[in-house]
């Protein structure tokens, strides 16, 4: 009977605890509320970013908070409150559209088409497609302005009651710990299945509204999700199959200093930096086995792969990032840039994001989707240089990734590493037979790795001279920006990447012959 007595008293108080949160963050998301209705951005965003901590499962605070973040100007944080609510309401469309604006007023366009990818995929009227149409093309030519143009017309169409989340996540209790340990964040988002097991406490599972500690390892499984607030309002997400080390936190509120140290050993993450940074951002980094990542108040994204050893990181927004290890390091300063590392090697040049990385860092939104829009763009735009055209788009990336162990677009989200290649380190494919200027044309390209050969495949004219341009030439490897050398000679892969959508595939623009000048900087 007292066991019962117990336990009944114990399910009152936590169902009277939940009330009480849930009243609480009520009524700060009405003064929030009505702080955003009065344009007093400032305010509201303090005001709703302390209710969705009471209340993180409330999508209509989540998604308020974006919207106040937004009207604040502050993108970077709304695109991690919208990526948060993406995570509770997977279902949520306007939530995609919202997204596609903050990046687009960050200026990385790259990585907003993604989400307008997935809304044409929907059963939208004649007209909305037409406007969403344009401001993809808008975000193609580097302009926000069409998209936040019909932004009002095309989230009309979309919008729908926000998805209920379960409050169980919150009446749950992870496992006791063995010693007292101060946590230094808290669960804000859960998508499937989040574990974190610490030296002190063994392993358990993350819930909303569950506390991470230092020494906490956070592994995600597949198809699975996760951010966490921590303590200085640093945000870090992690996408599926990912794993992070909190290694070292820090934060001392009344001094304003703390240090965070990170440690990605799988997957994907994403970091906005909170008031570490902004006070002692020399404190602050995000290690992998490839480079270290530093940040000075931003936004970024990255993906790590323990097979290939390759560390991608893109800028989203803020003042910057850099990439670096003790072989060298790239300064990330222009949101929509990338550097990729290769353990062993220095960090590439910044290069553009590409539309594949950008599908990668917006957590497999659409993927499969974004993939086939792709590729029937390549067939749409490129059949004629086909020997044989392609029945289908699959097709179209299989001319090229030819790889027995995946046979339909769609593996390559299973299987990445099995069409991947590395255009940022063309050296690491390395010819077969040592190129020579005195070799014949033929010699040379029978030497030649699969990555650069098979573009012959098709262009069966290509000679030692295509364009008036010679092949197999050995040039300096100085200065060379956007161009792409392989052991210092000449390739079809130096001028062209073959993943872009616009004819000749040109890597820069050679307006002005400013592709030429890359090189011929005397002409």
């Amino acid at each position: 009977m007292r066991t019962g007595h117990l336990a009944a008293l114990l399910v009152g108080w936590l169902i009277t605890c939940c009330l009480a949160t849930t009243a609480f963050a009520a009524d700060l998301f009405k003064q929030g509320q009505e702080l955003l209705d009065a344009g007093k951005y400032t305010e509201a965003v303090k005001i709703l970013g302390d209710a969705s901590l009471e209340n993180p499962t409330q999508l209509e605070i989540v998604n308020a908070l974006g919207v106040a973040a937004f009207g604040l100007g502050d993108f970077e944080t709304a695109a991690m409150v919208f990526e948060r609510l993406l995570m509770l309401d997977p279902g949520s469309d306007i939530t995609r559209l919202n997204l596609a604006k903050c990046y687009a007023q960050l200026g990385n366009f790259a990585m907003g088409k993604p989400y307008l990818y997935y809304l044409l995929e929907k059963p939208l009227s004649k007209e909305v497609k037409t406007l969403t149409e344009q401001a993809l093309s808008g975000l193609d030519n580097e302009s926000s302005a069409p998209l936040l143009q019909h932004a009002a017309a095309i989230g009309k169409e979309l919008e729908k009651p926000f998805a209920k989340v379960s409050t169980e996540q919150l009446t749950r209790t992870s496992a006791s710990f063995a010693l007292p340990l101060k946590p230094v964040g808290m669960v804000v988002a859960v998508r499937g299945q989040a574990l974190a097991e610490n030296p002190f406490s063994g392993e358990r599972r993350l819930i909303i509204k569950g506390e991470v500690f230092s020494n906490d390892r956070i592994t995600t499984t597949v198809g699975s999700r996760l951010q966490v607030v921590f303590n200085d309002n640093t945000i870090v997400s992690l996408g599926p199959k990912s794993e992070l080390l909190i290694d070292t936190y820090k934060w001392d509120a009344s001094a304003n200093k703390g240090q965070m140290k990170t440690v990605v050993d799988q997957g994907l993450f994403r970091v906005l930096g909170g008031l570490i940074t902004k006070h002692s951002p020399e404190s602050f980094s995000t290690e992998t086995p490839a480079a270290t990542i530093g940040i000075r108040g931003s936004l970024y994204a990255g993906f790590y792969d323990n097979e290939t050893k390759e560390l991608q990181v893109a800028f989203v927004g803020g003042k910057g990032v850099f990439v670096g290890n003790e072989l060298g390091r790239t300064d990330l300063d222009q949101p929509g840039y990338w550097s990729s590392v290769l353990e062993g090697l220095a960090p590439s040049t910044a290069m553009p994001v590409t539309e594949g990385l950008s599908t990668l860092l917006s957590e497999g939104v659409g993927d499969d989707l974004i993939l086939h829009h792709k590729a029937a763009a390549c067939l749409e735009n490129y059949a004629s240089v086909f020997a044989e055209p392609p029945s289908d788009c699959d097709q179209v990336c299989f001319t090229c990734h030819k790889n027995d162990e995946v046979t339909e677009i769609g593996d390559q989200l299973q299987n990445p590493g099995a069409l991947r290649v590395d255009e940022a380190y063309p050296a690491l494919y390395p010819t077969k037979e040592p190129i020579s200027e005195a070799n014949s044309y033929d010699d040379n390209w029978a030497g030649l790795p699969t990555l650069q050969k098979v573009c012959r495949d098709c262009h069966t004219a290509l000679s030692t001279v295509h364009d008036n341009h010679p092949i197999f030439k050995n040039v300096a490897t100085n200065d060379q920006g956007e161009l792409q050398v392989s052991e210092g000679f000449l390739l079809c892969t130096t001028c062209h990447n073959p993943h872009l959508d616009k004819s000749p595939l040109l890597r820069a623009s050679n307006k002005g012959s400013q592709l030429c000048r890359s090189c011929h900087t005397s002409k």
